[in-house]
């Protein structure tokens, strides 16, 4: 009876460890590192989505895209990973698209000089503020853009 549970409990843990194995190989497979200019992403192929790993860049002024593109495959960039700013002395200012849902724990550690962080949400609360409540959805989006543009030329 005793070496019949023995059995039966290593029959579980072979299929809970090949379960696990599965599941990690089937996870982290579609994981991969992507280097674009000054930007490191990490990309996940089976969800079409990327997240920044670091930045090396010297710009004082950042405008996070809310896309990356590889081989002509669009990924979503939904989250800043731990560290990926660290220690920039450069960034001064940066724009976060509405795509990221996650900025995990010190992002932007050690980056002394940055003192604006702006949303989407944000700039959606300034629009209200500048124009009132007797302004319709297609006029923000119209605002939206064309702060975009400007961000994006400085």
């Amino acid at each position: 009876m005793r070496n019949k549970s023995i059995f039966i409990l290593g029959i579980i843990c072979a299929i809970l460890l090949v379960g696990c194995a599965y599941f990690c190989i089937n996870r982290y497979a579609k994981i991969e590192e992507f280097q674009s200019g000054e930007w490191l992403y990490l990309l996940n192929k089976k969800e079409k989505t990327a997240s920044i790993e670091n930045y090396n860049g010297l710009e004082e002024n950042l405008n996070i895209s809310e896309v990356v593109f590889k081989d002509d495959i669009e990924y979503k960039i939904i989250r800043i990973e731990n560290c990926a700013f660290q220690e920039n002395k450069n960034i001064r200012s940066i724009v976060i698209p509405n795509t990221v849902i996650e900025i995990k724990d010190s992002a932007f550690y050690g980056c002394e000089n940055l003192n604006k962080v702006v949303t989407r949400e944000y700039l959606i609360e300034c629009i209200w503020n500048w124009t009132g409540n007797d302004v319709n959805d297609n006029t923000i989006t119209v605002y939206l853009k064309r702060i975009r543009k400007k961000i994006g030329n400085d």
